[in-house]
């Protein structure tokens, strides 16, 4: 059976984990590596194998900003961006600590997942 990520969103923040992950769970890789994801995501979590477990990223202030973590990731490839998961729930919390699903993908990667976020930022409001 493959994994399951839910992507939770706000106004301001989304948040991806997979397989019910917090953000303390799995490893947080150094602030150093070369490819500076510990930099560009500062609550990011994998597991040992190097595996998506948690991201959250605070400082979304829209579809610009999400368009640009997109692009970000693009130019900064880890393996976990080929992963295909088998769903992906796209949650939008309102009110506070109250979850809507949105959309629902199946055996999509994490970039398009995202992708199909970015499309809910878009639609008028």
């Amino acid at each position: 059976m493959g994994r399951h990520v839910r992507i939770n969103y706000y106004g301001y923040e989304y948040q991806i984990s997979v397989d019910g992950a917090k953000n303390k769970d799995g490893l947080y890789p150094a602030m150093w590596e070369p490819d500076d994801w510990g930099l560009q995501f500062a609550n990011y979590r994998e597991d040992e194998r190097g595996r998506l477990l948690y991201l959250c990223q605070s400082l979304c202030f829209g579809s610009k900003s999400l368009a640009l973590d997109i692009d970000w990731m693009r130019a900064h490839p880890r393996p976990q961006l080929a992963e295909v998961y088998d769903r992906v729930d796209l949650r939008k919390e309102y009110p506070a600590a109250e979850y809507t699903t949105v959309k629902t993908l199946h055996n999509v990667t994490l970039l398009e997942a995202l992708e199909a976020l970015l499309e809910i930022y878009r639609r008028p409001k």
